[in-house]
């Protein structure tokens, strides 16, 4: 099979890390995550920098992380999930990967976010179903395929990518 880059993006607690770690593995490509990149450029924790930098700052720490990232193949990324706000960080990650939306219905991302106060989620002033309902038009739009998360299991959602690669790349 032909090597392509691959980009998940979606919300918080949609397994963006876990998935993609997964996916890297199964396909021999390379994971980036760029949550790791923000945290070692800045030595500390994803909520530390965004509790020390503030919202807008992160937002360009985080737009900086995803455009320092070289066009390569054979390489599975995660975006933090506002990343999604940076049309530059898009339109950049679309310029050489495929971008797939892991999305997730409110209640199963809930689920899995047992750090919800804690955890550093930009935007997150008012309730979580009020950030989804603002970010996933935005997802929407840059997706070149959406993943349903719930009900499937890892090995099944990894399986779903798969097939949607070698489909978009014939």
């Amino acid at each position: 099979m032909t090597q392509i880059a691959i980009t998940l993006i979606g919300m918080p607690g949609a397994g963006k890390t876990s998935l993609g770690k997964a996916l890297a593995k199964k396909m021999g490509y390379k994971f980036l995550d760029v949550d790791n990149l923000v945290e070692k450029k800045y030595g500390k924790a994803l909520s530390s920098v965004l509790n020390d930098l503030g919202e807008d700052e992160f937002k360009k720490a985080e737009e900086e992380a995803v455009l320092s990232i070289q066009p390569q193949t054979g390489i599975v990324i995660a975006t933090g999930g506002s990343a999604i706000y940076s049309q530059s960080a898009m339109i950049w990650l679309k310029s050489f990967s495929l971008l797939f939306f892991l999305n997730d219905s409110l209640e199963g991302l809930e689920k899995r976010i047992s750090n919800m106060t804690t955890r550093g989620i930009v935007g997150l002033k008012g309730s979580f179903k009020d950030l989804y309902i603002e970010r996933y038009p935005l997802y929407m739009e840059y997706a070149d395929e959406v993943i349903e998360v719930s009900p499937f299991n890892k090995a099944q959602i990894i399986a779903r990518i798969i097939d949607l690669i070698e489909y978009e790349i014939q």
